[in-house]
C-alpha cells in the first residue's frame, strides 16, 4: 500500500538482531511526527514474512549484519520478489564499508552508522520522505520508473536522484581503494 500524497504517516519496520539498537530506533520513531512503528523483527526471514503479510510498511530500518540472513541477502530477496519500489530501506551498521554495497540497491535511501544519533536519523527519514513524494508524483503523472538514470522518459528529479546515488557510489569506491 502506498502512502497518500501528504505522507501523513509512514509505517516503519525495524530489522535488527541487537535489542538495544532496535530499542533506540523504536524510540526515535515514536518521538518523530509522521512515523509509526509497525513492528520490530530480529532477522531477515521474519521481516520478509512480515512484509508479505503487511503491505502497509513504507520504510524499513535494516541491520546489515545479522546471523540467519544478512541485510544484503534480505534486500536481494526483497528486490526479486517485489516489483514495487516500496518499502524504502535505511541500512544500519557499525561498519562504514557496508555503505557502498547498499547503494547497489534502488530502494536503499542511505545508511546510519551505529550507534545512531537522532539528527542523522531525522536526515535519513527526511530523505526517504522526499523520495516517496517524488515516486508519488511520478506515479500520478503516469510515468514508469526505470533502472536507468539516463532514460529521457524519467522525470528530471528522479534522474538527478539516480545520478547523485551513482556519483556517491563511485566516490565511495574511489575512497576505499
Amino acid at each position: 500500500m502506498l502512502p497518500t500524497k501528504e505522507l501523513s504517516v509512514l509505517h516503519c519496520l525495524i530489522v535488527d538482531d541487537q535489542p538495544a539498537c532496535a530499542d533506540i530506533l523504536g524510540r526515535y520513531i515514536e518521538r518523530t511526527s509522521g512515523l509509526q512503528l509497525a513492528a520490530t523483527t530480529s532477522d531477515g526471514i521474519e521481516a520478509f514474512d512480515y512484509l508479505q503479510a503487511h503491505s502497509e510498511v513504507h520504510l524499513v530500518f535494516l541491520d546489515v549484519e545479522m546471523p540467519s540472513m544478512s541485510g544484503f541477502d534480505f534486500l536481494k530477496m526483497l528486490e526479486q520478489k517485489s516489483s514495487s519500489p516500496l518499502p524504502l530501506v535505511i541500512l544500519t551498521t557499525g561498519r562504514i564499508e557496508y555503505a557502498t554495497r547498499g547503494y547497489h540497491f534502488d530502494r536503499v535511501v542511505g545508511f546510519l552508522q551505529k550507534v545512531v544519533n537522532y539528527q542523522d536519523f531525522l536526515s535519513m527519514v527526511q530523505k526517504a520522505q522526499r523520495m516517496m513524494l517524488r515516486y508519488l508524483h511520478d506515479t500520478n503523472s503516469n510515468n514508469s520508473l526505470s533502472h536507468s538514470s539516463s532514460d529521457p522518459s524519467l522525470p528530471e528529479d528522479y534522474r538527478l536522484l539516480k545520478r547523485e546515488r551513482d556519483l556517491l557510489l563511485r566516490a565511495f569506491q574511489l575512497h576505499s581503494k
